[in-house]
């Protein structure tokens, strides 16, 4: 076989397993967002109040925090491909049954059990990503990967409602399941080429030096950092696009239209800047600069809205600029984790970051909500500004810890 014939199968399987993995993740993001819009179906149909109809949706991402670092050990002991199919199956038939079985201690049971399901996917796609794919097209799978998910966020409301238009909310729950193990199938037939830490051990050659243990690993000043990062961004994408209709109605006086619009600028900007990052940083690389100036930038157009107070059109444009600095740092953010994580522990580190996402989004709605009430909703943006400042501080003490890590490393060689 020529070296043309070799590149051009390289690339089929990267392109290959990419778009497969892409695809598991939008079904992820696609089932995070499934129950919400249909609250209001629910509450008139069962009475649940909507205090109920939250909790359900807080032990969903509760379990799914809790079971991130375990399934990320799973991947890396028995192999992420079947953890990952696992997981696509348990979220998709969990999620069909809270329509089969509306009741509410059934509808909390399932809810835990699609959480964990969903706890399979990062750690599971990154490692089969870091093993499988060659490295000049990691940005470009993380790009994808994040885009994917990112879909499933705008999917997910759109499907679930067009469907319960045509079979009630039970039977669009149902058929949500359905496209899940549609899905499934599609993945399980084509995950021939998946490859994780699982195989990374068998061709480990003979007396190589032990890994050091799990707890050791995780409580590594460089992993330590990656966590933080992720709760950090985690919790400053919270004030816009949790809180932004909200501060900009109460703080601004601003007209729902605009409000929405607001809103909607950012969310459309994350993608643009998922897609922008990949092609940058697999042409250009220093992904830890392209991070920071998402970052940077995301912090700076926040803070002008919470500062300078600026007209409706103007608030519209840097709300777009934050979602585009967002999504501008999310594929240079998990080359930040790739660049720290030891060979064949792709597993346990993505899960244990990553669960800061959860973390972070969990902590700071009570914070944000404590200004509105307290009439000082600007704050929210303020906060999450800052938060974002720390997110870049937190890239280069990363930076710093890895390099002298490597350092001791290559002294005590």
């Amino acid at each position: 076989m020529s070296t043309m014939d070799i590149a051009l199968a390289e690339r089929r399987r990267d392109t290959r397993v990419i778009s497969l993995i892409g695809a598991g993740h939008f079904f992820s993001h696609f089932y995070q967002l499934m129950l919400p819009p249909l609250f209001p179906l629910i509450n008139a149909e069962l009475g649940y109040s909507f205090v109920e109809l939250g909790i359900v949706t807080t032990v969903f991402f509760a379990a799914s925090g809790l079971s991130q670092t375990p399934s990320g050990f799973l991947c890396d002991r028995f192999g992420a491909r079947k953890v990952l199919l696992a997981g696509i199956a348990l979220e998709a038939i969990a999620i069909g049954l809270i329509g089969i079985f509306p009741g509410y201690g059934t509808m909390i049971a399932f809810a835990i059990l699609a959480g964990i399901g969903n706890s399979a996917f990062h750690p599971a796609d990154f490692s089969i990503l870091n093993t499988t794919v060659s490295n000049r097209r990691m940005a470009r799978a993380y790009s994808i990967h994040n885009f994917g998910g990112y879909l499933g966020y705008l999917g997910g409301p759109a499907a679930i409602m067009l469907l319960s238009g045509i079979f009630g909310w039970r039977g669009a729950l149902v058929a949500s399941a359905v496209l899940g193990l549609i899905a499934w199938a599609v993945i399980a037939a084509g995950s021939g080429d998946f490859r994780d830490a699982s195989h990374t051990r068998k061709e480990e050659p003979a007396g190589a030096a032990p890994q050091m243990s799990s707890f050791a690993l995780l409580t590594q000043p460089q992993i330590l950092f990656c966590f933080l990062f992720f709760t950090f961004i985690a919790a400053a994408q919270v004030a816009p696009q949790f809180f932004g209709i909200s501060v900009l109605v109460k703080g601004f006086d601003f007209s729902d239209v605009y409000a929405q619009s607001a809103l909607y600028a950012f969310l459309a900007g994350v993608p643009i800047g998922i897609l922008a990052s990949g092609e940058i940083v697999t042409r250009f690389g220093r992904h830890e600069m392209v991070a920071t100036s998402g970052l940077g930038m995301a912090c700076v157009a926040l803070a002008l809205v919470s500062l300078v107070a600026p007209p409706a059109y103007a608030v519209v444009v840097l709300f777009a600029a934050v979602g585009l600095g967002l999504g501008i740092a999310f594929p240079a953010r998990d080359l930040l984790v790739r660049g720290v994580t030891p060979k064949g522990a792709s597993g346990k580190v993505f899960g244990f970051v990553y669960s800061g996402l959860d973390v972070g989004t969990a902590l700071v709605p009570p914070l944000y909500g404590w200004f509105i009430d307290h009439n000082h909703p600007r704050a929210v943006f303020l906060v999450g500004a800052v938060l974002f400042a720390l997110t870049i501080v937190s890239v280069f003490v990363t930076r710093i810890s890895t390099a002298r890590r490597a350092a001791q490393v290559a002294k005590a060689a």
